[in-house]
């Protein structure tokens, strides 16, 4: 009577431990595309996107700011976010791991190892920079029509506002 129940234990905790074997070994492959795509690169930049937005911001806002104001910014920021970069890199990577299939992981990995996948991840940063800016830039010439619809939007779901 107790071997039924030993194999029924043993059928349940190989089908629960099954994906988290996979689950490893597609973190194994998120964790190598990772690394060639850059993402830690990509994370460090961000930093200074972060760093760049904000001292855009707060000159646009009060000119009367001091001339080292991008070192005290890039200093906190990088000082605040620094830390949190392993963080966010294993979160990517269970991510990718969560999202993609284990076979596309290894294809992208493929690829980006060609001579063609690497001039592309060499391309990818300027293309991001490129496409932010066109997208500032259309959007700058709306940010009149969003201000006034952001505050009709206001009026008409909060009249005590008024």
């Amino acid at each position: 009577m107790k071997r039924p129940y030993a194999i029924a234990l043993l059928t349940v905790i190989l089908l629960m431990t099954g994906p988290l074997a996979a689950n490893a070994a597609s973190e194994e492959k998120a964790r190598e595309y990772a690394e060639l795509v850059g993402a830690k690169k990509m994370m460090d930049g961000m930093i200074t996107t972060m760093t760049d937005a904000m001292v855009k911001g707060m000159q646009k806002s009060n000119s009367n700011l001091p001339a080292d104001l991008p070192d005290i910014v890039g200093g906190v920021v990088k000082d605040t976010i620094s830390p949190l970069i392993p963080q966010m890199y294993d979160a990517l990577i269970k991510m990718y791991a969560e999202n993609i299939s284990e076979e596309d992981l290894e294809a992208a990995i493929e690829f980006y190892r060609t001579p063609s996948g690497q001039r592309l991840l060499q391309q990818i940063p300027v293309m991001m920079q490129k496409g932010g800016q066109i997208g500032q830039n259309i959007v700058a010439g709306h940010i009149p029509e969003i201000q006034a619809r952001l505050v009709q939007a206001l009026k008409e779901r909060h009249p005590e506002l008024n």
